[in-house]
């Protein structure tokens, strides 16, 4: 239960780049540094993991970088001296844009899979872009073709799924609980109290 979503949506942005069967979003390349937001989130973890197995580097608001304290731009421009992130992996938007392309290395991928952060971008978003010879991808896997769906599922299997039995390095999805099917109630009232906070 803690794969599907996660993991395959983080698959499909940021496939290993020796395993890429379709058409990927991201192509991630070992020593590329890769920015992820929202690390401590299921997305984020299973993105840290994967980037980790790909044999790049990651770069993680929320975690390592806490961009409520800090300019996160200036860290990530501090990390990788000077040169930015080779892909940024946004789930934030409209509120981030700026620090992204801030952050974004020339030729860069800023991938974009969500607004949390909102929809518009006041300012010379377009113009900043350009100046980086920058790449905006951007990707919803649920308004996807069931036959792409059914390709990636397929792919993940072959290529990823054996990782999580593997010790080089291991790939584990982060579980805060588990409950019994018949705990359904309980499990829905931990998860709101996790959104509480």
């Amino acid at each position: 239960a803690a794969l599907p979503e996660a993991w395959v949506t983080a698959y499909q942005l940021l496939p290993l780049y020796f395993y890429m069967l379709l058409s990927f979003i991201a192509k991630v390349k070992p020593n590329e540094t890769v920015l992820i937001h929202a690390g401590a989130s299921g997305f984020g973890t299973a993105a840290i993991q994967l980037v980790r197995l790909s044999r790049a580097i990651q770069v993680v608001t929320a975690g390592k970088i806490n961009y409520k304290k800090e300019d996160f731009s200036e860290k990530v421009l501090q990390f990788t001296e000077g040169k930015g992130a080779d892909v940024i992996l946004d789930c934030v938007g409209g509120s981030f844009w700026e620090k992204n392309i801030c952050s974004l290395a020339i030729d860069g991928r800023w991938v974009l899979y969500g607004m949390l952060g909102g929809k518009t971008a006041d300012g010379d978003l377009l113009g900043k872009l350009l100046r980086k010879r920058g790449h905006l991808l951007c990707s919803l896997l649920r308004s996807r073709r069931l036959q792409y769906k059914a390709e990636l599922v397929q792919s993940f299997t072959e290529q990823v799924l054996p990782h999580f039995q593997s010790t080089d390095p291991p790939l584990q999805p982060v579980i805060d609980s588990m409950f019994n099917m018949e705990d359904v109630e309980m499990a829905h009232q931990r998860m709101e109290a996790i959104l509480e906070k």
